[in-house]
């Protein structure tokens, strides 16, 4: 460090890079089992602990663009005029799930990275820096499980839940079979995260959960209420120019 910043004193040409599968506390597909959530790692080598750098983007792993526009509802039609009523709102529950099984304890992750569809340049800046840099897609994504879902707390929970692996509080396995269990004993549990747009949208959820070892959130942009994005006034809007998405 020099003047309380971090100096580029890491190799960023032989780094570790590896894949986990961390066992999530939802079941978003209701089969009975924890939802497990791919985590591409890029980390420096060093024999110390060191923070993370985590960008949460359901992107990573490339997206169906042509079963998205097929699940858009038409916005086109005449305006009803509705009698004026009460509103009544259902609070969300977030019905957790505990881990389930034991697992082999292993040193190292088996799957090795090979690609990341889209880096984020921050984390590049940080990489040599000391800090790991983790691409978390989500429930729901290629080689995830679970359904996919839109910013609810299950999606969020996800999340969180890699933090929580990184501090020693959830499980990540190797492959899919969830027969050997790998620790981050790299980390030292202090986590950032970055992201623009959605990603910034998820830093935004993951800060409302005070999940311990969150130190802080780089939200360069991102939705703070759903409701405000997708309605004005109770009309609904086109946000970005996706009518109907909600």
């Amino acid at each position: 460090y020099f003047n309380g910043k971090s100096l580029a004193t890491f190799s960023s040409h032989d780094v570790i890079r590896e894949v986990v599968y961390v066992e999530s506390r939802v079941d978003t597909d209701q089969k009975g089992l924890p939802d497990l959530v791919k985590v591409s790692i890029i980390r420096p080598r060093y024999e110390g602990q060191i923070p993370a750098i985590m960008t949460a983007s359901p992107y990573h792993q490339g997206t169906n663009d042509k079963a998205s526009d097929k699940a858009l509802y038409k916005m086109e039609g005449e305006l009803e005029v509705k009698t004026a009523h009460k509103i009544e709102l259902e609070e969300p529950q977030l019905n957790l799930i505990q881990p389930q099984g034991q697992a082999e304890l292993v040193s190292e992750a088996e799957e090795k990275l090979s690609h990341i569809n889209s880096s984020y340049t921050l984390n590049d800046y940080f990489l040599p820096r000391g800090f790991a840099n983790l691409y978390v897609s989500g429930v729901g994504t290629k080689d995830s499980t679970g359904f996919m879902t839109n910013g609810d707390y299950q999606q969020i929970e996800a999340y969180k839940n890699v933090i929580d692996w990184l501090n020693g509080r959830c499980r990540a396995f190797t492959d899919h079979t969830r027969q050997r269990q790998v620790k981050a004993d790299w980390s030292n549990g202090k986590v950032a995260t970055t992201g623009l747009s959605y990603l910034g949208t998820m830093s935004n959820g993951l800060a409302t959960t005070g999940v311990d070892g969150l130190e802080v959130i780089i939200a360069e942009a991102g939705i703070s209420s759903w409701y405000n994005y997708y309605r004005e006034n109770g009309l609904v809007t086109s946000p970005g120019g996706y009518p109907g998405e909600d």
